[in-house]
Parts: C-alpha cells; structure tokens; sequence
C-alpha cells in the first residue's frame, strides 16, 4: 500500500513539474538586493511600517569576473514600506546620463500571477503577515 501511494505522489509531482507556479508579489529589500516572496518566505512579515525577514546575504566573493559567492550567512533584514529608489531619467546611447530620485512604496497586499504552460490564468493578492 505504501510503496502504490509513494509511485502516486511521484507520478502527481512529474506530471506537474515545470508547467505552473507563480510570479511576482515579491517584497524588495534594497539594502540586501534580494527579493522575498510573501507566498514561500516563513519569515517575511509587516510590522506596519517596515516589512521584516530573514534572507541569505553574501559575505564572500570570488575574483572571477562572475563574482560567484563564496560564503552566505543569514541576517535579519528590515525594509522600510515607504522609502526612495534612484531610476534613469535621460538614457543617451543605452547609457543613463541623468538619475532621479523617486518614492518606492510598497504595499502589504501583493499580487502574484498563476501561471500554467508558460501563461497567466489568473491572480491572486496574498496578504504579507502581520509581525508578532
């Protein structure tokens, strides 16, 4: 009985791998560079000011000019809601010419497109925890 069980699970997940998932919804954390998805991050949550998580941060590079990591460490990163980011204002030759600084305001509610076979069927808007 067990072993019919294990080919079930194991024919149920090879004949969904690789065609849905989701996308988007990610919270971004400027300061560590890293996204968090509110739908797969057990840490990620929203205090009411600042979202909060615990993500992998590199602490050691190669020299290669690919820049692999080398050592992560975890750390507790903080991200404010309402903050600023620096965009392009003037591109010149595919290069930018002129920055400009404009607000960056994330909401807690996200929204985060189901895709199967490569398109979206639908949306879902899923609720960043609140912090305990």
């Amino acid at each position: 009985m067990k072993s019919l069980i294990l080919v079930a699970l194991i024919g149920f997940s090879s004949a969904n791998a690789g065609i849905g998932g989701a996308s988007g919804g990610h919270v971004n954390f400027q300061r560590e560079s890293t996204f968090v998805s509110p739908l797969f991050s057990k840490s990620l949550c929203f205090d009411g000011v600042d979202f909060h998580a615990d993500v992998s941060k590199c602490v050691k590079w190669s020299n290669d000019d690919d820049r692999d990591c080398l050592e992560k460490v975890k750390v507790h990163a903080v991200q404010p809601q309402e903050s600023t980011r620096e965009r392009c204002d003037k591109y010149n030759d595919n290069r930018c010419e002129l920055w400009k600084t404009v607000p960056f305001i994330q909401s807690e509610v996200r929204k985060v497109d189901i895709i199967e076979d490569d398109r979206v069927v639908a949306n879902k808007f899923v609720k960043v925890k609140q912090c305990k």
